[in-house]
């Protein structure tokens, strides 16, 4: 009888540790999910913050010489426009990554 209930003490034990690190994984995985999400929301920012930054600087800042001005303000707006889509890029990634986390997220609770 002492033995039965000290097996079964044990077990419950056992149990519990087996919850609690599927608990801290699951935890794991979620704040990797989120940290992933807000660095694409700071990404697109920065660069939106960039291209507004640019244009004002171009415009507020007179020179001389306008045309180097305006090749300045078209050289800056293409770096951007390339800085845009390579963030996009690497966003879809990340949303790819997320994905497939929340997939295995869903198939871990599953389990």
């Amino acid at each position: 009888m002492y033995q039965d209930q000290e097996k079964r003490i044990r077990e419950i034990s056992f149990e519990e540790k087996q919850r609690r690190k599927k608990q801290r994984k699951r935890k794991k995985q979620i704040n990797y999910i989120t940290n992933i999400i807000f660095l694409i929301f700071f990404a697109v920012s920065a660069v939106i913050f960039a291209i507004y930054a640019i244009k004002y600087f171009n415009y507020a800042i007179p020179n001389g010489n306008a045309d180097s001005e305006i090749k300045n303000a078209q050289n800056a707006i293409a770096e951007s426009e390339t800085q845009i889509s390579e963030n996009s890029e690497q966003k879809e990634q990340l949303e790819q990554e997320v994905s497939d986390l929340q997939a295995q997220i869903d198939e871990y609770n599953e389990e």
